[in-house]
């Protein structure tokens, strides 16, 4: 069933889905800084080739085109290790500050006064979205779901299915 606002009568949400990086939060750049020093710390400072081909890939692919890039071992315990190093200094950027998008704040607390049921839809890993999540209020959000809560990530929809399913929302009725 489609809600429509009392005032407009526009087509309402039933819930919306929020994304994190680089929508709420502007930690893109702090994944980007994480990846060049393990890089560097491997003994091969990442090229503009490499950067381009690692972004919007999965945390696998990522961590086997670094491998692959500085020559570490690519077994699975050492990407798996590659991976955990660089989801621990984006933690520790984000510990220092958590760069909270202009307008971030006023648009989380306009939908919430509406009353539409909002979640948070992150690929990151629990940990950095709960760091994020500390900055923006977790009050603000009714669900959240991050990499280790899915088998798929984005831009797979299994995140924003399960996000709508958390808040008893139809996906098509949902804004994401």
């Amino acid at each position: 069933m489609t809600l429509t606002s009392e005032l407009t009568g526009a087509p309402r949400p039933q819930a919306v889905l929020w994304d994190m990086d680089g929508t709420l939060v502007d930690s893109e750049p702090l994944w980007g800084v994480a990846l060049g020093e393990v890089a560097a710390e491997l003994g091969r400072p990442l090229t503009p080739e490499v950067r381009e081909a690692i972004t919007g890939t999965d945390d696998r692919t990522t961590m086997r085109l670094l491998a692959r890039h500085t020559g570490a071992e690519a077994t699975e315990d050492e990407l798996e290790a590659l991976r955990e190093r660089i989801v621990a200094r984006v933690a520790g950027l984000l510990e220092t500050e958590v760069p909270v998008l202009e307008g971030a704040l006023e648009a989380l607390e306009e939908l919430r006064a509406t009353g539409v049921p909002l979640a948070l839809v992150t690929s990151s890993p629990r940990r950095v979205a709960e760091i994020s999540l500390a900055a923006l209020g977790p009050a603000r959000f009714d669900a959240v779901v991050t990499a280790e809560d899915v088998v798929q990530r984005k831009p797979d929809p299994e995140p924003y299915l399960l996000g709508a399913r958390l808040l008893a929302a139809d996906p098509a009725e949902c804004w994401a």
